[in-house]
């Protein structure tokens, strides 16, 4: 079967639908509509369904409109780009619109930096998504182009099953787009199955030929239906045999990693020595309805690179059935499985919270928010930059958190929340224990002071007893100044673990206890976080670090006081040991942004990263840099200009070899004229409306009235012509058009070239009589 992809459409009659524009329409529009009801499970309410559905309207119809006006393709594509971003401000991003409706630079900014990064925002945005914001672009858009595409393929086209292959590729997306749980999929599934194949019977009866008195016709309807019936009833049968659980669906989300690079937020625990110094006694934030004897997280820390603990991103999971440790975006409601009493929680950001880097990016919480609500100025740009890792139930906000937002929680108060928490002595690490750290800074104080337990929580609970046992207190004020901030290698080795009387505050003790439980096997993370005073205000002085480690009933909070005595003051005579010569020299205290890695710097050799500026420039020449700088400015816009021009000049040739080659030889010389008189009117020649040849000839910049009664003998004479005397009429042609633009400037024939004049609707070019 021969495709036909018209330039332009089939005149309609007036402005007027037929009835076969409507059956197209609206066939399109439900196989569209259903298609988008996938999105179900990735959307809070139906507010995505009618933004959809509004898309797919405006794309049928701009489609219809562009039909009508005979518009070629190139036009239609620029008339749909117009409607995506005329209509979609007040169909997505309302609230940057003028009075709600008309498009602003801030609107058509938002439409375009959703239309090229909202599908990764959206498999990277934990569902369901909110009922507002940009991410409504991705079904808008996906509607406008189901419509858009879906109609023009099924009014310029005469191939029966050629349209449905737009719905069918909005299905597709939204299935990538989505969850792992499919919605409504047996419903979905066969009426899908029964509206398309409706949809091609009825196109592949209108575009055969009918016989006298319709004969045939009741039997192709009999054939139809019970093809439209038995594909309905094969699509409720075997489609759900396809969601067995050994036929898991392909979704993006599970291969795309969030967009968070999460090493760019320095660790706060790096620089917790300020919290009894210059912060001891400033109001940092204000809480209010948080239950007593409950902490306010601040960061959790769950990786240790030597120099200081971080967050991660890796996507690894505790266990098998265990979220995922990543930092993705949420939606509507921030999903919890844990069990407790619920609450909902005000927080305030005071200035000096604001203005510390290292604290302004995480949103202090609890372990199980389920929804977070910003309000105030910046809650909407907030509520798009907010980010959780629902393994840790840690949040942060990528544009960070500025003086005076207030934001609220609804909490489920989790045992890992509690102020007051201990190990139990038959609790056990959840599932297989983690691999040991085999390290020389705490394998030495590990083996000695969990000597005598049998079980790694047991150890544990030796090693804390003799940590607290053991060691002194000391935030480095006064004469204490020597007892140095940071937990790098060098300060929790020589000057910790392997002083004769450890001495440090929260930072060296949580660090150090938090390596030594994964010694022993128990997972364990760092928390920062603070208790506030019965006013609901966090001060400086009540920012405390701890640890918890994963047991049988989840993640358990070791508060500090467990492992370390606030009250015990350090020996200031006593001379400082080391009486463990394999322990590393003494460091400066660490910088709180991660280090660097050859992973960061895009190379498998780290050394290749820290080449001098000069030695790069001996490894050979290089543009200067107002070269490079240039091209960067010209050369994208001189790319679309040479895509634009060469798909021009392609569409000619193509069209040109088609009329030369396609056909009998009186359909080649009759095209042949044709495209002696489309040359024309690209170099400005008015041709005249429904003229036979002899009267276009007249109105023709050269004599071409020899060509146009050839034309006419060709076509019009008795019997078939031989090949040969197609290629010589195309020979005179090609000489005709030569001499068309013979006497004209560079610039004209370039402009001729690629005028859209002949591609255009061909009303008044094609002579009276001439051959289709």
């Amino acid at each position: 079967m021969t495709v036909t992809l018209n330039q332009t459409a089939r005149p309609t009659e007036g402005a007027r639908p037929t009835r076969d524009d409507l059956i197209d329409g609206a066939m399109l529009l439900v196989l569209g509509a259903l298609a988008l009801a996938g999105f179900r499970s990735t959307y809070s309410g139906s507010t995505y369904l009618v933004v959809g559905v509004a898309g797919l309207l405006l794309g049928i119809v701009t489609a219809y409109i562009a039909n009508s006006l005979r518009q070629p393709l190139i036009v239609l594509a620029v008339m749909g780009i117009a409607v995506f971003f005329l209509v979609g401000a007040a169909l997505v991003v309302r609230s940057e619109a003028a009075a709600g409706i008309l498009p602003t630079p801030a609107a058509t900014r938002s439409l375009a930096t959703a239309s090229i990064d909202g599908w990764k925002q959206l498999v990277t945005t934990q569902p369901p998504v909110g009922r507002g914001g940009t991410l409504l672009a991705v079904p808008y858009l996906m509607g406008l182009l189901g419509g858009v595409v879906g109609f023009a393929i099924a009014r310029r086209t005469r191939v029966a099953v050629g349209p449905v292959f737009a719905p069918l590729a909005m299905l597709a997306g939204v299935i990538l787009l989505g969850t792992l749980q499919p919605a409504a999929v047996v419903v979905q599934g066969a009426i899908f199955a029964m509206v398309g194949v409706s949809w091609i019977a009825l196109r592949g009866q209108r575009l055969q030929p009918r016989l006298r008195n319709d004969a045939g016709r009741r039997s192709r309807i009999v054939v139809a239906g019970g093809l439209v019936g038995t594909t309905a009833l094969i699509a409720a049968i075997v489609g759900p045999a396809w969601l067995e659980p050994g036929h898991e669906r392909v979704v993006l989300r599970t291969y795309v990693d969030p967009p968070v690079d999460i090493s760019e937020y320095p660790s706060p625990l790096a620089g917790f020595r300020k919290f009894r110094g210059d912060l001891e006694t400033r109001p940092l934030l204000e809480v209010q309805g948080l239950p007593k004897g409950t902490y306010v997280r601040i960061a959790t820390l769950d990786s240790y690179d030597g120099s200081v603990w971080g967050a991660t991103n890796d996507g690894s999971r505790a266990a098998p059935d265990a979220p995922k440790n990543q930092f993705v975006r949420v939606g509507a409601a921030q999903q919890t499985d844990g069990s407790g009493p619920s609450a909902t929680i005000r927080v305030k950001v005071l200035r000096d919270y604001a203005a510390a880097t290292d604290l302004n990016p995480w949103l202090p919480a609890t372990g199980g928010a389920r929804t977070v609500g910003f309000t105030g100025g910046d809650a909407k740009a907030h509520d798009e930059a907010l980010v959780v890792n629902e393994a840790s139930g840690q949040a942060l906000v990528t544009d960070r958190l500025q003086p005076g937002d207030t934001y609220t929680l609804h909490v489920t108060i989790g045992t890992g929340d509690r102020a007051k928490s201990d190990l139990a002595p038959a609790a056990q690490p959840f599932g297989p224990p983690s691999p040991a750290i085999k390290s020389a800074l705490t394998a030495s104080k590990v083996t000695k002071w969990s000597a005598g337990a049998t079980t790694p929580v047991g150890r544990l609970t030796r090693v804390a007893d003799n940590l607290r046992k053991e060691g002194a207190y000391s935030d480095g004020k006064g004469d204490q100044a020597y007892f140095l901030p940071g937990h790098g290698a060098g300060r929790l080795s020589r000057e910790f673990l392997n002083d004769s009387q450890p001495t440090g505050d929260d930072e060296q003790y949580a660090a150090a206890f938090a390596l030594m439980a994964k010694q022993l096997g128990v997972p364990a993370r760092v928390v920062l976080g603070a208790q506030p005073q019965s006013n609901g205000i966090v001060e400086g002085k009540d920012i405390h670090a701890w640890v918890e480690v994963h047991l049988v009933n989840g993640w358990v909070s070791i508060p500090a006081t467990r492992f370390m005595d606030r009250n015990k003051v350090p020996d200031t005579k006593r001379q400082q040991q080391t009486p463990d010569s394999s322990a590393a020299a003494p460091v400066p205290p660490p910088s709180p942004v991660r280090p660097r890695t050859a992973i960061d710097d895009g190379t498998t050799d780290g050394g290749l990263s820290q080449l001098s500026h000069g030695a790069r420039a001996d490894a050979g020449w290089t543009l200067p840099w107002y070269v490079g700088a240039t091209l960067r400015v010209v050369m994208p816009p001189l790319l679309v200009v040479g895509l634009v021009a060469g798909g021009i000049l392609g569409i000619k040739a193509r069209r040109r070899n088609r009329r030369r080659t396609a056909g009998p030889v009186t359909t080649r010389v009759a095209e042949g004229w044709n495209e002696l008189v489309d040359c024309a009117r690209d170099y400005g020649t008015v041709m005249p409306l429904g003229r036979t040849r002899q009267e276009q000839a007249a109105s023709l910049p050269v004599m071409a009235s020899g060509l146009a009664r050839s034309a006419d003998a060709t076509v019009f004479g008795p019997g078939e012509p031989a090949d040969s005397t197609a290629e010589e009429y195309w020979r005179d042609v090609d000489e005709a058009r030569a001499a068309i633009g013979a006497d004209a400037t560079r610039w004209t024939r370039l402009r001729a070239a690629l005028s859209l004049r002949s591609l255009r609707a061909d009303t008044g070019t094609r002579p009276v009589g001439a051959s289709a």
